[in-house]
Formats: structure tokens, C-alpha cells, sequence
């Protein structure tokens, strides 16, 4: 009788184990559909594809605002062939998978295994790590890099300090692929001087060499770069400049001088420093939410959002004193943390105002999800205890983790059905009226007007002209005259360039990607209509 009531009990354990195979399973193969469906490899992916190619080509290197680190991995495989858009999204992919790899072993060391349960299922349904694991930008490695350099300074604190050698490596690489890599250096540097001034406790100013030795040496590589390029070694537009922008469209009324703190304070006053960043903390924190939302891929989590955000909120108050210990203790691996979320959220907090990007809070989230799994296993074991006070107590807790489990068996089924399993390498072969584009525009010499658009990139065009973009904002008197007056004297219109207001005046997109134009542009001809679909897909125009 024993071993049987024991039964249930027994079980909770293998649940928990099929539950993380199904969430990890239903991550991959969401992913992987969503890495199939991202063909377009125009907009911001269309940048990391050209710095990769100037790389290996010998003829740039990506610095003084997009930094060097993640197209020069790119560059190990890259081409102008599409199957190097497909590579390059792979990597994706594969960080993605490792990021969740590394999290579950972090997790399971400092917490537990029902820790690092929770914390992968939750990190596996997040939409913007699920965004980031299929898409062709910097941020790709930054969840990664965030979580071992927290990884390896928590170990520092705590025991060694070797592990500082790492978590300054860490650091070093995150600072080689974007700016927000100098907050982890000076998060570490928070976390060092609270306890030493606090306390007197110096035992962490006697390690400090081992995280500098492992920083220094690979930040320098950009600072000496800058020096070269810029005569300062520590520039960054975006920190230099764009942060004292009011919105990134007046960039081009304002010189570079002008665009500085002291700048700011002049043209603002401190009232409206502090009213700037007392409106952007309370229009951040929303998106700060949102970024931990399960995507609607995942129907039973997403329905479950806002459940779990009160239990998110239970757990936290249920580990309150376990949260507030070591910060009233000083100690340094807290306040590294503590300091880093504060720091990433006031910088971006103020820099929303010019770029609302949610892109910008995804390298915390493996952190963040591993600190909830933490306070959600102790509210577990709460809710557990209470549960063997009932008679099958544990028995309700398989039968609810067995239904859990069959519904997102269920969910995953129904996704296969419905989407089936996509060749990434054939779905980024481009449809043949964009290659008749892209051949047209390699054999001219004026400029052309050509995007931005999600199918026109320029990293597959091995030689082209000089390309105008069409700007965004309201449409001019004379569409002819304004592309005379920049010498184009050739367009290719698509889809995504017809719904700009500024060419509404003479086209229009229609449904299935389809574009028309409404009025003859003066002095202009037709060249090309794109034969292969109905409406056409696209224009090419030409000057008479």
C-alpha cells in the first residue's frame, strides 16, 4: 500500500523531466518554423550581412557604433549567395539552444534543478528571446554573454578569483559586440566597492586584477580602434550623441557638437533632464512587462500570461527575505546585480525616447528568468508542503503536471499540422521577379531609388549603384522633381516602398504583397512589371 500511495510522489519527478523535453522540444521547432518564415533578409538584418561582407572582404570593420565582434563571426561563412543568409540564421538558432543549455546548468548549480526547470520554461516561450534565436543582429549573442559574465562574477564573489578571469573575458567579448557590454564592467565595479566602503571588506579589491586582466585586453582591441578612427577610444554615437537626440529624426538638424549631456542641459535645463527621465521610466517599465511575456506561438502560455505574472509576484514576496539578506549583508554578488538591472534600465529608460526598441531588454531576461525560477521552486516546495497536509495531495500535483504535459503535447501537434516543417535553405531563395530586380539594378551606373524594403537588401549585390532610399515622411510637391534634384534616374518600387507616405501620390500596395501605380510619374517610363505574380510584386522604372 505504501508503494503504491508513494507512487504519485515518485512520479513528480520524471513529470518534471518529460515537461522540460516537451518545452525545450516545443522551443526548437517554434523556433526553427519562425527561422524558415524570416526570408527577408532587407531592413536591419541587411547591415550585419554587409559589415560580415566588408570583413572577409578586407575592406572595413564595423566600428564606432556597431561593433566587431558578431559580423566577424559572420564573416567565417559568409557570401552573397542566399544560403548565407540560412548559415547566418542558424547561428542563431544555435545560441538560442545553447543560451538554454547553459541557463538549465547555471541554474540547476546555484538553485536546483526545479530552479533551472522553471527558469528554461520560461526563457524558452519569451518572445523576444524566441526573436532573437531566428533573426541576423548583434543582440544574437548578448542573452549568452550577459548570463556567463553574471555567471562567472557571482562565482568571484563567492569563492575564487579566477573566476573574474572569466567573467572579464565575458564582459570583454559582450563590450566587442555592443556598448551595453561597458555596464557589465561597471555593474562589477558597483559590486566591488558597496562592500569595501560599506564594510571595509577588501578581499574583493585583492581579486579585482583577475576580472581586469580578462576585460582590458579585448576591450582594447576596439579602444585602440577608435583611437584610429575617431581619436578617442572610448566613442560610441549612440552614447556620444544619439542619447541627447529628442527623436532620431531630428539627427539631421542638429551637428554632432551640439549633441552632447552639456548640450542637452543647455537646451532643456535640468527640469527637463529630470522630466525626460521621469517620462521614460514610467513608458519603459511597460515595455520592461512586455519583454517577458510568452509569445503567442505558445497559446497555453501566452493565455496564461497574466496568471503567471501574479505568481511571479507571489514567488517574489514569498522570497522577500531571502532577496533583502544579502543586500542588507553587503554583499557584493547582489549588488553586482542590482547595480546592472538599474543601470540597463535608467540608460534605456532614457534612450526610449529616441529608439523604443524592445530588442534592448532581452540580454537580462536568462537572469531575471533564473532569479524567478529560484523564488518559484521555494514557492513550490511551499505549496507542495502544503499539499502532502492533504490526502493525495501529491497525487493531484502528477495529475496536474500529466495534463500540463498533454496539453502542450496537443499544442505541439496542432503547430506541425498547421505549419509542418520548413527548408530554411529553399525558402530563402528569392522569388525570380526580385532576382530580374536585382540583376536590372547591378548593371546601372546613375542612382537608384531602391528601398528600404524587407526584399531588397543590398548585402547579395555584388556590384550596384548608389542607392537613395525613400525617406520617411509626408510626400513632396513633385515626386519628379524631388528625384531629379538627386540626379535618380532609376526606381524599383516594391510593396514595403509603396506604403511610405512619401510615394503615396503616384502608388499604392495592395493585398498579397502586391503595389500599383495610381498616377504616371512625369517623364518617367515603365521599364518592368513583375510578370510572375498578379498583382505585381514590384515596379522598375527608369528616367525617358
Amino acid at each position: 500500500m505504501s508503494r503504491t500511495h508513494d507512487l504519485p510522489r515518485r512520479a513528480l519527478p520524471i513529470l518534471a523531466g518529460v515537461l522540460c523535453a516537451l518545452v525545450f522540444a516545443d522551443y526548437l521547432y517554434t523556433a526553427w518554423t519562425w527561422l524558415t518564415w524570416n526570408m527577408r533578409s532587407g531592413f536591419a538584418q541587411d547591415a550585419w550581412m554587409q559589415y560580415a561582407l566588408s570583413i572577409r572582404e578586407g575592406s572595413s570593420v564595423a566600428v564606432g557604433n556597431d561593433h566587431p565582434l558578431y559580423p566577424a563571426v559572420l564573416s567565417l561563412w559568409v557570401s552573397r549567395a542566399p544560403a548565407a543568409f540560412t548559415l547566418s540564421k542558424l547561428f542563431s538558432f544555435l545560441v538560442g539552444a545553447v543560451t538554454l543549455a547553459a541557463q538549465f546548468r547555471i541554474g540547476r548549480e546555484l538553485f536546483g534543478t526545479r530552479a533551472a526547470l522553471i527558469a528554461c520554461a520560461l526563457l524558452s516561450v519569451n518572445w523576444i528571446f524566441l526573436y532573437l534565436s531566428m533573426s541576423i543582429r548583434a543582440e544574437v549573442l548578448l542573452p549568452l554573454f550577459f548570463l556567463m559574465t553574471w555567471y562567472a562574477v557571482q562565482r568571484g564573489f563567492e569563492g575564487k578569483g579566477a573566476w573574474w578571469l572569466a567573467g572579464g573575458v565575458w564582459a570583454g567579448l559582450t563590450y566587442l559586440t555592443k556598448g551595453t557590454g561597458t555596464l557589465l564592467a561597471i555593474a562589477w565595479a558597483c559590486g566591488l566597492a558597496v562592500p569595501l566602503l560599506g564594510k571595509g571588506d577588501r578581499r574583493g579589491a585583492g581579486k579585482s586584477p583577475w576580472f581586469l586582466a580578462g576585460f582590458i585586453p579585448l576591450a582594447a582591441i576596439l579602444w585602440w580602434a577608435n583611437q584610429r578612427m575617431f581619436g578617442d577610444p572610448f566613442y560610441n554615437f549612440s552614447i556620444r550623441h544619439a542619447m541627447w537626440l529628442d527623436s532620431w529624426w531630428d539627427l539631421p538638424k542638429h551637428s554632432l557638437d551640439q549633441l552632447s549631456f552639456s548640450g542637452y542641459v543647455a537646451s532643456h535645463g535640468w527640469s527637463g533632464v529630470l522630466a525626460r527621465l521621469g517620462g521614460g521610466i514610467a513608458r519603459f517599465i511597460p515595455v520592461v512587462l512586455s519583454c517577458l511575456s510568452p509569445a503567442k506561438e505558445f497559446p497555453f502560455a501566452y493565455l496564461l500570461r497574466w496568471p503567471l505574472f501574479l505568481l511571479a509576484l507571489a514567488a517574489l514576496w514569498t522570497s522577500r527575505k531571502r532577496i533583502s539578506g544579502p543586500l542588507r549583508r553587503l554583499e557584493g554578488g547582489a549588488w553586482f546585480t542590482v547595480a546592472l538591472f538599474a543601470l540597463f534600465f535608467l540608460l534605456f529608460a532614457w534612450y526610449h525616447q529616441v529608439s523604443p526598441s524592445e530588442r534592448f531588454v532581452g540580454p537580462l531576461n536568462p537572469i531575471v528568468f533564473l532569479l524567478l525560477g529560484a523564488a518559484g521552486a521555494r514557492l513550490g516546495e511551499k505549496v507542495m508542503r502544503r499539499l502532502e497536509k492533504l490526502r493525495d495531495g501529491a497525487g493531484y500535483a502528477a495529475a496536474g503536471a500529466a495534463g500540463v504535459g498533454l496539453i502542450l503535447l496537443a499544442s505541439i501537434a496542432l503547430k506541425a499540422a498547421e505549419w509542418g516543417i520548413g527548408n530554411p535553405f529553399r525558402a530563402d531563395e528569392p522569388p525570380e521577379c526580385y532576382r530580374k530586380a536585382y540583376e536590372w539594378v547591378a548593371g546601372r551606373s546613375e542612382p537608384v531609388l531602391y528601398g528600404p524594403s524587407g526584399d531588397l537588401p543590398i548585402w547579395s549585390l555584388r556590384t550596384h549603384p548608389v542607392f537613395h532610399s525613400v525617406p520617411e515622411r509626408p510626400a513632396p510637391e513633385s515626386l519628379a522633381a524631388w528625384l531629379d534634384g538627386r540626379g535618380i534616374r532609376a526606381a524599383v518600387v516594391d510593396w514595403d516602398m509603396a506604403s511610405l507616405p512619401f510615394l503615396r501620390g503616384h502608388f499604392e500596395n495592395v493585398p498579397e504583397r502586391g503595389v500599383r501605380m495610381t498616377r504616371p510619374l512625369p517623364g518617367w517610363r515603365l521599364v518592368l512589371a513583375d510578370a510572375w505574380h498578379d498583382p505585381p510584386h514590384l515596379l522598375i522604372l527608369e528616367r525617358r
